[in-house]
């Protein structure tokens, strides 16, 4: 009895090592089947492809994903597939599954980048652009494109480096480079350098209204009226939805005393953007010059509610108080804009210095 019992103690763990064992080929068996399946289907997507036969492709990629989920290629293909029929959050999607399984993916990132930037998702674009202009870095045209995310996320000195490290390697460089270097030296408040060039660049791209709109801009700001009113009434014509446009119109005709051409303006851009503060703050502005105290209170009272540091809207909330005589009220407006204005302003210094004594009266 010992010894059957001493048998059955050795043979138990031989019989689990050989189903363990069986298992594992078992397995192995199935997985290899299930690949063979996965390539079987991911190669016909390939030949439906070359016959244009998208729908079809897409189902057997779906196949192969089905029996090899951890493929990346097979996801990089379903991207190009969703390329072809122009459905790009599709596209997106897939790409961003291959980057998952193979991170160093130079293709994928170049379709990324290129989705990111047309969708507008310019921080992610960019990343994607960086990695490719590292793993290719005598590539020109990726170069302009990481100049122009930078410059859409307002990151000008990092556009300022791509745009020159683009024209370096270019040869010749697109005029298309004077474009995004002219309106990142816009954002940086260089209005001539960014004039000079937005010119030129419309000499060979004169439809250009993104280009138009800031040669408009960069010009009002260097005080050339009517070469900034003629660009951007050119820049209205190709979109007319664009609220900061019609806002420069409106202070356009101010300049020029036209006020009911003004209001015009400022109504038709607030329309388009009710949120946009500078709007607000010039009907606010426009109100209070016409002794219309309510409304201008309205607009001035909208604006610092949407953004708080629009300091210099206080100074007005703080004219519209003191004229109806809410001194303790105009005094902490003046002194809220004073308090965060580099310019000295005399005529708000004397008004404090004035309500303050006529409180002590009190």
């Amino acid at each position: 009895m010992m010894r059957n019992s001493s048998y059955l103690y050795h043979a138990i763990p031989l019989v689990a090592i050989m189903i363990f064992s069986c298992s594992v080929n078992r397995q192995k068996v199935i997985m290899e089947s299930d690949s063979r399946k996965a390539f079987s289907f991911y190669y016909e997507a390939l030949a439906d492809i070359e016959k244009g036969y998208f729908s079809q492709a897409l189902s057997d990629l779906d196949s192969a994903i089905h029996y090899h989920s951890g493929y990346s290629n097979f996801y990089f293909v379903k991207g190009r597939v969703f390329d072809f029929l122009q459905k790009p959050d599709s596209s997106i999607k897939a790409y961003e599954q291959s980057v998952k399984l193979r991170s160093h993916n130079p293709d994928a990132w170049i379709r990324l980048a290129e989705l990111y930037r047309l969708k507008k998702r310019y921080g992610d674009a960019a990343l994607n652009y960086k990695k490719v202009v590292q793993q290719y870095p005598d590539s020109a045209e990726f170069y302009l494109r990481l100049g122009e995310c930078y410059y859409r996320q307002k990151k000008y000195l990092l556009a300022l480096d791509r745009l020159r490290d683009y024209q370096l390697l270019a040869n010749p460089p697109s005029p298309e480079r004077k474009k995004w270097q002219g309106m990142t030296y816009y954002g940086m408040n260089e209005n001539q350098s960014a004039a000079d060039l937005l010119q030129s660049y419309l000499e060979q791209y004169p439809n250009d209204n993104e280009a138009l709109k800031y040669l408009g801009l960069a010009k009002f700001k260097l005080g050339e009226y009517d070469q900034a009113i003629s660009a951007l009434n050119k820049a209205i014509n190709f979109n007319e939805m664009d609220a900061e446009i019609y806002l420069f119109r409106a202070r356009y005709f101010m300049i020029h005393d036209k006020k009911k051409d003004a209001l015009e303006q400022l109504e038709v851009s607030l329309k388009y953007d009710s949120l946009n503060t500078d709007i607000l703050f010039e009907l606010g502005k426009f109100y209070y010059q016409e002794s219309k105290l309510e409304k201008s209170h309205h607009y001035l009272r909208r604006t610092v509610e949407i953004k708080p540091d629009y300091w210099i809207a206080y100074k007005y909330l703080g004219f519209i108080a003191e004229s109806n005589n809410n001194l303790e009220e105009a005094l902490a407006d003046y002194k809220l804009f004073l308090e965060n204005t580099f310019a000295d302003d005399t005529e708000v210094r004397q008004r404090i210095e004035k309500i303050q004594k006529d409180l002590l009266k009190k």
